[in-house]
């Protein structure tokens, strides 16, 4: 494909993505601060807690273990968990979810920014304009 026909091909595509992304996200406002897809994986995570036994350390440090012998260090003001999942996906993790209950908080709250609705309606608010054809 030609360069200027391959540039313009995706320019239409991005336009027609941004318009059907920003139609999503008004059909989904008011049901939850996070976006559909986080927080189904959340919730499989907030399932799996129980199999998670967390000690405290003092402050917001927690200790969660399970009983196959398994280990992690968690410390919920800078969100951060031993199994780096929670720095990957920016969700909580099972062992992240147990101590944040043991905390006394919802896992919900805990969740990063990049999977807020409002984040992602502000990705998608530009408009790319129609262009006229070549021939114009």
């Amino acid at each position: 494909m030609p360069i200027i026909e391959l540039l313009n091909w995706i320019r239409e595509y991005l336009m027609i993505r941004f318009a059907k992304n920003r139609i999503m996200c008004e059909r989904y406002k008011g049901k939850s601060m996070i976006c559909p897809k986080p927080r189904k994986r959340l919730d499989k995570h907030v399932l799996k807690y129980a199999k998670w036994r967390a000690s405290w350390a003092g402050g917001t440090k927690y200790e969660v273990r399970n009983f196959d012998g398994e280990q992690f260090t968690i410390d919920i003001s800078i969100k951060y968990c031993s199994c780096r999942l929670w720095a990957l996906c920016g969700l909580p993790c099972a062992h992240a979810v147990c101590a944040i209950y043991s905390h006394s908080g919802d896992p919900h709250e805990f969740v990063d920014f990049c999977c807020w609705i409002t984040t992602y309606e502000t990705c998608y608010s530009p408009t790319i304009n129609p262009i006229n054809g070549e021939k114009m």
